[in-house]
């Protein structure tokens, strides 16, 4: 995943920005309401250290942080960051969002 689209895109789920409109878009036409909706935020490893200004990782999370802001979507809460991978799963009925990272314990947000 990146940051930001540069124009339209044939993948929005590609970028942050277009992403998680479509994503928006895609739960207010299956019935959700604007008001109602929350998030929860995991990723932003620097998988690789390049040495060149800000990883992907974190630059991604500052473009989540922003579109979720800019949407009026709260954001309640974060595991983000580090060196190593993770694998997400999400529970739909409960809302939780677990996370099962290489270097730590599995947990729950």
């Amino acid at each position: 995943m990146l940051p930001e689209a540069d124009g339209p895109v044939d993948t929005p789920a590609k970028y942050v920005d277009s992403g998680l409109d479509e994503m928006v878009s895609a739960l207010l036409r299956l019935g959700a309401s604007p008001s109602t909706l929350t998030a929860k935020l995991a990723g932003g490893s620097t998988m690789l250290d390049l040495s060149i200004g800000d990883s992907v990782g974190s630059r991604n999370v500052s473009a989540a942080e922003r579109a979720l802001a800019d949407a009026d979507i709260e954001l309640l809460a974060s595991e983000t960051g580090g060196d190593s991978g993770r694998s997400v799963s999400f529970s739909p009925s409960s809302g939780d969002v677990t996370i099962d990272r290489v270097d730590a314990e599995v947990h729950v947000i």
